[in-house]
């Protein structure tokens, strides 16, 4: 073998070998590199975010509200002075304001309400009726309306003193700081409990 094919099979080896090394470090040298580019941190102060942030769960909200017309109005029936007929109604107020913290310091963004339930006596038969709840709204306001209602119907009560149950899901927004006011529209005297169930959006 003269000395240009030793020369050329040195040249190949070392060649060869430098592929074989390249082939094993650039992998790992790739792999630290990005590992480099995507760490993440979690620290108590600034904590990886590892849920959806407006899980209705995370930050529930429930309330109840209380509302009379007519001469249960003029008794004063949320007012809490009540016969014992009408023992099972709750006394409260007739509205409530939205909060613009939660009990844990986080900005509100949005109530969402998910389900509204409760129950009315009449002072005599009626046939039905219904309850309003509405707020002002600041954000895409539409056709210059400044407010919006949400309506709830009531079943009949056949008889004085009966309680009208109802519960309806529903899906109504209203933002931090406005009022929702409660009002009922019935054909009698009337009483009504109206509990309110959703959450807060922080996020």
């Amino acid at each position: 073998m003269n000395k240009l094919a030793k020369r050329f099979l040195m040249v190949s080896g070392a060649v060869t070998l430098a592929a074989i090394l390249a082939a094993a470090i650039a992998p790992k040298a790739a792999h630290a590199l990005a590992a480099a580019l995507v760490q993440v941190t979690n620290t108590i102060a600034n904590p990886v975010p590892n849920l959806d942030v407006n899980t209705p769960g995370e930050e529930p909200l429930e309330t109840m509200i209380c509302v009379d017309d007519g001469a249960f109005s003029s008794f004063g029936v949320c007012a809490g002075t009540y016969p014992v007929s009408l023992k099972p109604i709750i006394p409260g107020p007739n509205n409530f304001i939205v909060p613009s913290t939660t009990s844990d310091g986080a900005n509100v963004k949005r109530l969402v309400i998910e389900n509204a339930s409760g129950f009315c006596v009449t002072n005599g038969a009626q046939s039905g009726g219904g309850l309003s709840l509405s707020a002002s709204i600041n954000e895409n306001v539409v056709n210059n309306e400044s407010s919006v209602a949400l309506i709830i119907p009531v079943p009949q009560a056949v008889v004085a003193s009966e309680l009208a149950v109802f519960s309806q899901p529903t899906r109504f927004y209203v933002d931090p700081g406005q009022t929702l006011t409660l009002a009922p529209f019935f054909g009698s005297d009337v009483v009504c409990n109206l509990n309110l169930t959703g959450h807060l959006v922080t996020k």
